[in-house]
Parts: C-alpha cells; sequence; structure tokens
C-alpha cells in the first residue's frame, strides 16, 4: 500500500476505512448493548432465586413465631396477638424478639413484623432521596435496624407496600426499609374471619443482591466482549475481501479506460454479483479485442441489465397481499435503468425504481453496484432514508467517471398498510388512494446518489389501503419523443392512468408502452422505459384478531376461553389445539407473574390463522425481557440434578414450530407459530 492510498484510508476516503470505522462503533454498542441485557437478565434471576430463599424462610419464621403449634393470631388492646402471646403492639416494651432472632441467627435473614393499623393521621418521612409515603402497617417486632442501630419498633410501613398487600396479600421485590433500599418478601397475617390483622416480613440488603449480581457478571461478560471482538475482526477481514475485490475491478477498468486492452483476465475468485461483473468485463474485454468493441459493448450491458432484473411475476406466491409487475425496455444506447424488488421479511416489501447517467457498460456496471448496494443495505433492517445516505457515500468514493443514480425506493408494511419511501432525484410517483384516481406523489426529492458525499436523505410516509395503487417510472416513459420533437409528458401519463382504473397490473404496464409507441411512431427510442406497479389486494391486519386483558392470573380463564374458541371456529385438530393451549398457559402465566413485578399492566394477545398456520403474539411493556435466552435445561439430569426454572420455555420450544421474542416500541413481543 503506497503513502497516498494509507492517507486516503486515514481519511475515510476508501471503503474499507468507513466500512471499518463503522465496524468499530457498531460493535462497541453491541458489547454495551449485550452487557446491559446480561446484567439484568443476571439480577432477574438471583432476584427470583432470592425471593425463592425468602419465602422458605417467611415459612420458618411462621413456623418458629407459633412454636409448631396450630393456633390463631388476634388483635387484642391495640396488640397483635398469637395464642397467649402478645407478639407486640408497636412499642419497644411489648416488642417480642424471641423467634424473629432465633430465625435471623440460623438463616442470615433479617425479620420483623406488622401490626395493620389505619391511615389516618400518617404522613411523608425523610428528605427527596431516601424518604417515603408511610402506610397502614405499623412494626411490633423484629430484628431490624435504622441505619445508626436505633430500634425502627413503631415506624410504619412503605405506603407502596402497604397497598399491594391490600390486594394481594404477598409482596416480593424492593422495599425501603428505614431510608434503605431492601429486597424483601412480605406476607399476611389473618385473624379467623380471614381479616388481615399484620403482616410478617423477611428481607436482605439490595447491595449484597447488586454485589452478587456484579460478580457473576464478570466473567461472562469477559466472554462476550472477546467473542463481539472476534466476530467484528471477522466481519472486517471478509469486508477488506470484499473491497479488495471491487478495488482490482476499478484498477482493471482504468486500464481499459486508458485505451489498453489487457491480455491478463481479470480473476476473481467469488460467485457473487462482484464476480459476474468481473465475469462480465473478462467477456467484453475478448470481444473488444476480436474487434466488435462497440457491438460487444451494447449486448453485454444489455445482459447485464436483463441478468440482474427480477423477472418471475407473480413475484412472491406466498404474499397474496399485493400484485406487482415491473418492466424495462432498453433503448438501442443503453443506459442504467434498473428496477427491483424484494421481501426484507415476513409483512414488508421493499421496491426500488432507478436510472443510472451514462451509457454502455460502465452505466451497467455502476447499475449493478447501486442496485446491490441498495438491496444489501435494506435487508439489513435499515430505515429507507438511512440506506440512500450509506450508500450514496459508498457510491460517491472512487467515482472518477462521474456517474450518478436517481432513484425512488418504497418499502410496505403488510400488516398496517403504512408506506416509507424516499426519493434521491427521481420522477414523482403516481398514486391512486381510496379510489380518487391517480395523482403525482409530491414530494421534495433529495440529491441524487453518487452525486455528493454526505448528504442526508430524508424519508416520507403515508397510508395505503385495499384497492391503493403506486406507479413508478424512469424519464424514458415523460421524455419518449415523436418525430415532431414533442414528448409523451406527465399529463398524457396521468391522462392514461385514469382512463384505464380497472386493468391489472400486467394490463396497465403494457397499455402504457402501447400508448408511448403509438405517439413516438417511427421515432427512434432514445432512453430506457423502466415501469412499476403495485396493487394493493387486502392487509394483514384485517386477519389479526387482537384483544387485550389484564397481566393477573385470574384472566387466564377468560384469555384461554377467546384462544380456544378461535381454534375451533378454524377446526384446529384436537391434539394440536391442546399443545397450542398449554403453550400458551406457560407463557401467559410468566407474564402475569414476572413482567410487572408488582405493578397493574396488560398483556396483549394478536391471534392469526391462515393456510393450516397459527400465529399468537404475546406483548406487554412490562421490563424487558427475552425468555428465549435462557439456556435449555439438561432433561438428562434429575429434578434434584438441574438448575431451577427454564421447563416451561423449553416445553414451548419443543412443541410449536417456531418460537421468537423481540422487543420493539417500549413492548416485549414473544411470538408462537404451530402449523396444522
Amino acid at each position: 500500500m503506497n503513502t497516498q492510498k494509507i492517507k486516503d484510508f486515514l481519511r475515510f476516503r476508501r471503503i474499507g476505512s468507513k466500512i471499518l470505522l463503522a465496524s468499530v462503533i457498531e460493535g462497541i454498542a453491541l458489547i454495551i448493548f449485550i452487557m446491559l441485557i446480561f446484567t439484568h437478565s443476571m439480577q432477574t434471576e438471583i432476584e427470583t432465586l432470592l425471593a425463592e430463599r425468602l419465602q422458605s424462610d417467611i415459612y420458618y419464621l411462621k413456623d418458629t413465631i407459633t412454636g409448631n403449634v396450630d393456633c390463631d393470631y388476634y388483635l387484642k388492646d391495640g396488640a397483635l396477638c398469637i395464642g397467649d402471646k402478645v407478639l407486640g403492639d408497636g412499642t419497644e416494651a411489648n416488642a417480642n424478639y424471641r423467634p424473629f432472632l432465633e430465625v435471623e441467627s440460623k438463616t442470615g435473614t433479617f425479620c420483623y413484623a406488622f401490626m395493620k393499623t389505619s391511615d389516618e393521621g400518617l404522613h411523608w418521612v425523610g428528605d427527596e432521596e431516601t424518604g417515603y409515603m408511610q402506610g397502614h402497617f405499623i412494626r411490633i417486632a423484629g430484628t431490624t435496624k435504622g441505619p445508626n442501630g436505633e430500634s425502627i419498633i413503631g415506624t410504619y410501613m412503605d405506603k407502596k407496600v402497604a397497598d399491594v398487600l391490600d390486594e394481594k396479600n404477598v409482596y416480593k421485590g424492593p422495599a425501603n426499609v428505614s431510608g434503605g433500599y431492601i429486597y424483601c418478601v412480605y406476607n399476611t397475617i389473618k385473624d379467623v374471619k380471614g381479616n388481615v390483622i399484620g403482616a410478617v416480613v423477611v428481607g436482605r440488603s439490595m447491595s449484597e443482591l447488586q454485589e452478587r449480581t456484579m460478580n457473576a457478571s464478570k466473567n461472562i461478560i469477559f466472554i462476550i466482549v472477546l467473542l463481539v471482538a472476534l466476530s467484528a475482526l471477522g466481519f472486517v477481514i471478509v469486508t477488506q475481501k470484499w473491497t479488495h475485490s471491487v478495488t482490482k475491478i476499478q484498477q482493471y477498468l482504468k486500464r481499459i479506460s486508458s485505451g489498453e486492452l489487457p491480455e491478463d483476465p481479470l480473476e476473481l475468485k467469488t460467485k457473487d454479483e462482484i464476480g459476474y461483473v468481473a465475469n462480465t468485463v473478462n467477456e467484453m474485454v475478448s470481444s473488444l479485442r476480436e474487434g466488435q468493441r462497440i457491438g460487444a459493448e451494447l449486448s453485454l450491458a444489455t445482459d447485464i441489465q436483463a441478468n440482474m432484473l427480477p423477472r418471475i411475476f407473480p413475484p412472491f406466491p406466498d404474499h397474496d397481499e399485493f400484485d406487482l409487475f415491473a418492466t424495462m425496455a432498453p433503448a438501442k444506447e443503453v443506459g442504467g435503468d434498473f428496477y427491483d424488488y424484494f421481501m426484507i421479511d415476513d409483512t414488508h416489501i421493499a421496491f426500488v425504481v432507478a436510472d443510472v447517467s451514462g451509457k454502455g457498460v460502465p452505466a451497467a456496471l455502476f447499475m449493478v453496484t447501486a442496485k446491490t448496494l441498495i438491496k444489501d443495505h435494506t435487508q439489513l433492517g435499515l430505515e429507507p432514508a438511512e440506506v440512500f445516505t450509506r450508500v450514496n457515500n459508498i457510491l460517491c468514493d472512487g467515482n472518477e467517471a462521474g456517474l450518478f443514480v436517481t432513484a425512488w425506493m418504497g418499502v410496505l408494511d403488510l400488516v398496517s398498510g403504512k408506506l416509507t419511501y424516499v426519493n434521491a432525484g427521481h420522477n414523482p410517483p403516481l398514486i391512486n388512494l381510496e379510489g380518487k384516481g391517480f395523482e403525482y406523489l409530491k414530494c421534495r426529492p433529495g440529491f441524487v446518489l453518487a452525486g455528493m458525499e454526505n448528504m442526508v436523505y430524508k424519508q416520507f410516509e403515508l397510508d395505503m389501503n385495499v384497492g391503493d395503487s403506486i406507479y413508478i417510472y424512469t424519464d424514458g416513459v415523460t421524455e419518449a419523443t415523436n418525430a415532431e420533437k414533442e414528448l409523451y409528458g406527465e399529463d398524457r401519463l396521468l391522462d392514461y392512468m385514469n382512463s384505464h382504473p380497472l386493468d391489472d397490473v400486467r394490463q396497465t404496464l403494457k397499455g402504457i408502452r402501447a400508448d408511448i409507441d403509438e405517439f413516438v411512431g417511427e421515432a427512434e427510442q432514445f432512453d430506457d422505459i423502466t415501469m412499476l406497479i403495485l396493487d394493493v389486494k387486502h392487509l394483514l391486519k384485517d386477519s389479526i384478531i387482537e384483544k387485550t386483558f389484564t397481566a393477573e392470573d385470574a384472566s387466564y380463564p377468560a384469555a384461554c376461553a377467546f384462544l380456544e374458541a378461535e381454534m375451533e371456529k378454524a377446526e384446529i385438530p384436537m391434539k394440536t389445539a391442546t399443545q397450542i393451549s398449554i403453550a400458551f398457559e406457560e407463557l401467559f402465566i410468566n407474564v402475569a407473574h414476572y413482567a410487572y413485578q408488582g405493578r397493574v399492566g396488560d398483556i396483549r394477545i394478536s391471534l392469526s390463522i391462515k393456510d393450516n398456520s397459527l400465529t399468537l403474539s404475546l406483548k406487554d411493556n412490562g421490563v424487558p425481557f427475552d425468555p428465549l435466552a435462557k439456556v435449555d435445561p439438561d432433561v438428562t439430569l434429575s429434578a434434584d440434578e438441574r438448575n431451577i426454572g427454564g421447563l416451561g420455555i423449553f416445553m414451548v420450544k419443543k412443541t410449536m414450530d417456531d418460537v421468537r421474542y423481540k422487543y420493539q416500541d417500549g413492548m416485549n413481543i414473544l411470538t408462537i407459530v404451530k402449523n396444522f
């Protein structure tokens, strides 16, 4: 590598240096993201194990208080009593410490008891950082001390915890105990009539929990960082190999543009689009050497265009949500028009129409590069505006021929009908919404691709519904010229579209081409004519049933009845329906128990049954948590040898055909698919 190449690399003027920078930034971001997710998951797991331990301790505490004798709790003379013993009345003098000290000495868990009182006279305690609102339970006995070692007998419970105990009789989680956050488990105490008259509590310091979490995370985080670094290194190596191939093609084409016809072929050991370009260039050189330069160039350029464009219609037999058709008719002097369409995922289709400046093989090769880059970046999941921004910078790098591309790209959400689009100096499409007739889709276009580095493109949105259509074209349509030098024009195109509203997509494009040919007459075609049209037939949202339930155990029977009713309508076989119901119960109860951590929240059920396949999604806006990230339990081990938890999710993964999770727009979305 010479000095100039090193300078260009360090100034990020080469594709390799830009991709390397992007890889480093994305790698750092990925490491931070994984660290946050792992730390949260680890803390959640430890909290779960700690809650199970504390629940066992609270049973032990109750047995110690009663002396393992069957006796009842009751209130008498302002004190909480059990059997013939006074447990406490909120004063130091009557606090019964014995059972609490015994439990703490044997378990290492602090513990204490409350007696229920009223809310009258309770108020905010402490400063804004550590203070809390008092709740209607007063401490009557226990082992806990204040921050300075003082007794806290006679102080009140955190109101947040008291309210939960009133509703659910149990609270698990952090609680403010005299200005410090402690992880606790609370159980209510009831008298013989079932009335709540008090509560017992066990807990451990949150600082201890956090320390255990960090200690458990260090080695795993180191491994994750190492794996991400190795992955980034591998990505850079592969990318450098690709950019090296592009550089070799560029150097080879420079030799050709200088008038040389190299005898040595361009050798690239790759079978992708770049390899195809290399083979095409070799064929071009061979043809030129045989004295057929002009004819071979045009023929090869035509082949490049034709071979790079998708030509199977209907394009996606499994997707009847839309009807799409496209054509490209090259001119005698071959240019660089192209169209493309592809599924980004099961619910998003992208479609592109573009026009490369220039003629012949250089334009065709530039078309191959532009088309490949747009598709590859879109399939990474980037927004259309970000795709054009990145592709523009890559095309600008080394564009010594000064070629540029006008392009229009749209991404249609087949569920909602939202169309997201971006325009880089291209003709405005024609859009027909709600049967009102076609009109030009006006928006301020961005600059052409490959025209100037660091351009930032803006994307736009509109909603499409059943029966709506969009038609995209290149300027070869509106600038088609007859013998009198008149242009076909935008008005003539608009009139044709609105005079043939009932034509299907194939008839529409064939009709436009016939109308252009009639207008042009015997005049020669000087520019490519490229067109693409898409009609919306139906949207997936119309086949999705949604219903919302409160995230609690009591809601499960109604949710199960909803699911079973829909499965019965679809006549799903009983065995399959039973498997789905079992999996649904596991997922619903998991969300109800853990998603909101003591808060009240909802579970939204989305159900779609189509083509002998059921797709069911559970959505909640609780704490982010991916249950699929947990390592599957080793079912070959005995129950005593296996780690706690994970068996339910493992069962779901084994019985369903597909199980996937994502966190999107502040919601956990867990989806199962079962074929029948």
